[in-house]
Formats: structure tokens, C-alpha cells, sequence
């Protein structure tokens, strides 16, 4: 699903592209992804929204009338509701606004809400400068697995362009085994495809599905079971794709789901 990581701390300022083309920046995509991999197997992963509180004083006078209070304090939530900031207090006695906010999503080796608000706001201020399908990275030399920090960004790709991949993948430009970092620990699989497509001029017996395009036969194994181990990645991978097309196709706005936009 991503299409690289851009690194912008710790001595690193880089984009290194998903793309098995460029063989060095694909590696060094693959091996952040798989660090966090292994500390999400071991419970050091952190996935979640930041949480903040956003302070705004109103400057008040003492010929203000409640209703005028009231009326100012309106208008400053409603600035807020914009992306407004509100600057200027001056001197004089002032009633202080507090709000708590939920904003972009950040993958971490800490609890964010350990952090001073001052400081998540921050961080939730640098994710808002890029994009909305850039997920915010921040796993710190002094937390789990800090001796491979990064702070930077996952860079999400389109639906477009996962399936580009996938069809390049299968001769164009294959995907190639990558091994982790040696400071990565536990992995439970690494396997060399994102999702193995075979190409072949009837369906394979032990196809799990396959279509047919231009009298070829493309199809999907099913679940593996050599030496009593299930290897359930290529159709877990198979069933993320389709539930990743059916949000961009279906009409969810009258659906109790998330509202997901993954652009073209």
C-alpha cells in the first residue's frame, strides 16, 4: 500500500521508493516497515490519532456584556472550525477556551499521550503540512527498538497505483527477497511477493481463484501447508485488495464506516 518512505530525521532526509526497480531505496523501504512489523509482534507499536487540547483566550473588557462574550466566543469556535489560529491576546482579563481535538494518525514506539500537549500539537502541525495519505512516523532512539529510529512519513499510494504494481510484479519488475535490518527482531513473515500472481496457459490445480485475459490464465494459490505451517499471506493480501477496491467504489456515505477517500 505504500509507495516509500520519506525520512526527515535523525541524520536522514530521504524518499525511498516501494519500487523493486530501485533496488537499494526499495530495500531501504522494506526494512523500516519490517522494524515496526517486529514491534507490533512484540506489543511496542503504537497505531492511534493524536489527542490534544488547543487553548484560546478571549480577551475580555469590562464593558463586555454576556451576550457579547458569548457572541466573541462563537466566532473564535468557529475560526477554529476553519483551521483559523487566534493570536493577539493583549494584557487585559480574558476567559480561556479549551477544546479537545483528534487528528492525524501516527505510528510510533511511545504513548503519544505520555508526551506534553504542547508537544503533540506540534507534531499533529507538522503531519498537517503534507498530505492526507502521508501516515506520520516517529519511533524515537529511547523508546523499543530506538536503535533503528526514524521520524519521517509512510507515504500511502492509490488503488491505481497497488494494481500497477501487482501486474509489473508479476515480469516486468519483480519483487525480490529483502531480509531485515539486523537490529530488527522478531518477524513472523517475510515472504518475497506482495501477492504471488501466477501466469500460466490453463488454471493450476491448486488455484484458490483465477481469471482468464487474453488466453492466459492468472490465478492465486491457496493457502500453503508445507511442513504443517499455514501460509495464509497471499489470500490475506488478496482480501485486503479487494476490501481496499470495494471502499473506493462503493457508495458509503449512508453506511456506519469510516469515510475513506484514496485518491486516483
Amino acid at each position: 500500500m505504500a509507495s516509500g518512505i520519506q525520512a526527515s530525521g535523525y541524520g536522514e532526509s530521504a524518499f525511498y521508493r516501494n519500487m523493486p526497480y530501485f533496488e537499494e531505496e526499495y530495500r531501504e523501504s522494506r526494512r523500516p516497515v519490517m522494524h515496526r512489523s517486529s514491534l507490533n509482534l512484540s506489543r511496542e507499536l503504537q497505531v492511534t490519532p493524536w489527542i490534544f487540547e488547543q487553548t484560546v483566550a478571549l480577551p475580555l473588557s469590562t464593558r463586555s456584556g454576556s451576550g457579547d462574550v458569548v457572541r466573541g466566543l462563537d466566532k473564535i469556535l468557529d475560526a477554529l472550525d476553519l483551521g483559523y489560529a487566534i493570536g493577539g491576546v493583549n494584557e487585559e482579563p480574558a476567559l480561556t477556551v479549551r477544546r479537545r481535538d483528534t487528528g492525524r494518525t501516527i505510528i510510533a514506539n511511545y504513548d503519544p499521550m505520555q508526551l506534553p500537549n504542547e508537544e503533540r500539537r506540534l507534531l499533529h502541525e507538522e503531519a498537517q503540512r503534507y498530505p492526507r495519505n502521508d501516515i506520520l512516523i516517529d519511533t524515537r532512539p529511547d523508546g523499543p527498538g530506538g536503535d533503528y529510529p526514524l521520524h519521517g512519513f509512510l507515504v500511502i499510494r492509490s488503488v491505481n497505483k497497488i494494481m500497477q504494481l501487482l501486474s509489473h510484479g508479476i515480469a516486468v519488475d519483480p519483487e525480490f527477497q529483502v531480509e531485515p535490518d539486523e537490529r530488527t527482531g522478531e518477524i513472523v513473515l517475510n515472504p518475497v511477493s506482495t501477492l504471488d500472481i501466477v501466469e500460466a496457459d490453463s488454471r493450476p490445480d491448486n488455484a484458490a481463484l483465477s481469471v482468464k485475459f487474453e488466453n492466459r490464465c492468472y490465478s492465486i494459490a491457496k493457502a500453503s501447508n508445507d511442513d504443517g505451517k499455514l501460509d495464509p499471506w497471499n489470500l490475506g493480501t488478496f482480501r485486503v485488495l479487494v476490501q481496499l477496491y470495494r471502499m473506493t467504489v462503493t457508495d458509503i456515505s449512508k453506511t456506519p464506516t469510516p469515510a475513506i477517500t484514496i485518491a486516483a
